[in-house]
């Protein structure tokens, strides 16, 4: 296990001053990130092959948002290794040690010179240490695109500042365009899946469609491609 001690400062709280949802995830993210220096070898094989580790799935959910302030502890650690993913829980505790934000997800090792997937042999995936499987609520990954009428909600271009040092545009930058039309505090749980990287320049539309329990955004090129979904919880 990782973990990442975070105080809860300005820039990471909305109106309401507890932290933004995008603040959660680059917490998220960041400590994933950071646990990868914690195996120099598994990291060194992926620089020498030029590879990355994208986030292809997240599940988040929301116990209650960290307050400005707060003292938290961001632990992090892989639970599985299959060939070209790998299976993370990241949770996020208060002072007092209760979970507060509880996370699964899977990221896939691509070569980020094609875009391919990549097989990491059993001999250099056995340079990681596992941990258990942590408990929590672990949803289906597959994301099921509602039958109904979507409304289309804005068009963005992705900007300089959109960028991660991978080149494309940041998960959490997705996930800012989708919060600009709900209530983020009424959020229990979201599920995201990223089926493409959106490059600098790249049009995006942003379209949404009303479920039982929330609210579902699809953020797509205008040629159709899905660059990721988005499902939101709020009841």
């Amino acid at each position: 296990m990782f973990t990442l001690p975070l105080k809860v400062l300005p820039s990471h709280v909305n109106a309401n001053r507890v932290m933004r949802i995008t603040g959660i995830l680059d917490a998220l993210q960041d400590t994933s990130l950071l646990w990868l220096d914690t195996f120099p070898a598994f990291h060194e094989f992926l620089n020498k092959n030029g590879l990355g580790m994208l986030l292809a799935y997240r599940q988040v959910d929301i116990i209650r948002f960290p307050k400005y302030k707060e003292d938290l502890r961001v632990v992090t650690g892989v639970f599985d290794c299959k060939k070209t993913f790998g299976y993370r829980n990241t949770f996020i505790y208060d002072a007092e040690g209760n979970a507060i934000v509880k996370t699964w997800s899977i990221g896939a090792f691509v070569n980020m010179q094609n875009g391919e997937l990549t097989v990491i042999p059993d001999d250099v995936a056995a340079k990681v240490q596992f941990t258990e499987k942590e408990e929590m609520d672990y949803s289906d990954r597959k994301l099921r695109i509602p039958k109904v009428p979507f409304e289309l909600r804005d068009t963005i271009l992705v900007k300089k500042s959109d960028i991660d040092f991978y080149g494309h545009m940041n998960n959490s930058r997705y996930m800012e365009k989708a919060l600009e039309f709900i209530d983020e505090n009424q959020v229990k749980r979201l599920r995201v899946s990223y089926k493409k990287s959106a490059q600098f320049g790249d049009t995006i539309l942003v379209e949404s469609a009303k479920t039982e329990n929330g609210e579902f955004f699809r953020l797509r090129a205008p040629d159709g491609d899905v660059f990721t979904l988005i499902e939101f919880i709020t009841v």
